[in-house]
């Protein structure tokens, strides 16, 4: 390794650490608030409001694929398709940063999960991506009431992209969060016969509208004969 690709190395594992870290200010209070990002976390107990506390995970989620991706446009986008549970991951570290007790937090298979997601995306960094799953094991707590795959993102199946929870379902149909597939699927034909349906209607609407118009004109002419 050259010295220059060293020092971006290096780097590199310092941003790691640093969008690892904590984020947001806080009023030193636990209060309990609900989060729009999180919302499979039932439990989240937080020094910040639900706006910050949102903002923050929305900003843990974009550094979580920018990191894994090292900025590369066409990485990222593979990760856009295949990595699973970067959200309910994110969530799980603001929370871990909260320092409040009695929040829900993941369970260490949603860190699995995402490890099998992103194994063949070979554009990612091994050490960025041991990194990531270290950080992720140490913040899962194994307990009855942590959430597992198979009880969040049920709608997404963890997947930013809906076309890839399809793709997904299709081979791995036993997933709990495949259990709606079906109408996941049927929704867009349904969807398109609605707007043909509507285009329709509003097509005859012109139509008779055009033969009203020609037939008034029609009758002024035979007046002013």
């Amino acid at each position: 390794m050259g010295f220059v690709k060293f020092i971006k190395f290096l780097f590199l594992i310092y941003e790691i650490f640093l969008y690892l870290s904590p984020v947001g200010a806080d009023n030193g209070i636990c209060e309990r608030i609900i989060s729009n990002e999180c919302p499979y976390f039932n439990i989240i107990n937080a020094k910040v409001s639900q706006s910050v506390f949102d903002t923050n995970v929305r900003e843990k989620y974009i550094e979580l694929k920018r990191l894994l991706s090292a900025g590369n446009p066409d990485c990222e986008n593979d990760i856009y398709s295949k990595a699973r549970y970067l959200k309910s991951i994110s969530c799980n570290f603001v929370i871990n940063d909260q320092k409040c007790p009695g929040s829900n937090y993941i369970c260490p298979d949603i860190c699995m999960e995402l490890l099998i997601s992103i194994k063949n995306i070979t554009c990612i960094n091994t050490s960025v991506k041991a990194s990531l799953n270290a950080q992720c094991s140490l913040k899962a707590i194994q307990s009855n009431k942590c959430l597992s795959y198979n009880n969040t993102e049920l709608d997404t199946c963890g997947f930013e992209d809906v076309n890839s929870k399809i793709d997904f379902c299709a081979r791995n149909p036993n997933y709990n969060c495949c259990n709606n597939i079906n109408e996941l699927s049927s929704s867009s034909p349904g969807l398109s016969l609605g707007i043909i349906g509507c285009v329709i209607v509003i097509l005859i609407g012109i139509f008779v509208n055009l033969i009203l118009i020609k037939k008034r004109k029609s009758e002024q002419n035979n007046k002013s004969d």
